[in-house]
């Protein structure tokens, strides 16, 4: 199990119903594991860098984090802006891994 650091202010500031159908979109797309949790952080740690990434792995990231950007987009506003950016944080720290 991993917490996904996502934008604390944006994450702590909505309801745990929608919490959950955020960490849904995200599980669904495959982005991050049924274990994980996305967990409100001040800063999200910077982007490792990818000196010898695997191809394959970066790929399967990028196309969850598609996946679930358009499972963000059933939510309406302003849930939709807070799902999206929490693909986001998800997508990097699935390609931090890879």
């Amino acid at each position: 199990m991993a917490d996904v650091p996502v934008d604390a202010r944006s994450w702590n500031g909505i309801s745990d119903a929608d919490k959950q159908r955020v960490t849904e979109i995200l599980r669904s797309s495959g982005l991050i594991g049924k274990a994980d949790k996305l967990a409100g952080a001040d800063q999200r740690p910077a982007r490792a860098g990818f000196a010898a990434p695997n191809p394959a792995c970066v790929l399967g990231c990028n196309a969850a984090e598609a996946v679930a950007i358009a499972g963000c987009q059933a939510l309406p506003p302003p849930l939709n802006g807070i799902c999206v950016a929490a693909a986001h944080a998800a997508a990097d720290y699935c390609r931090s891994r890879c």
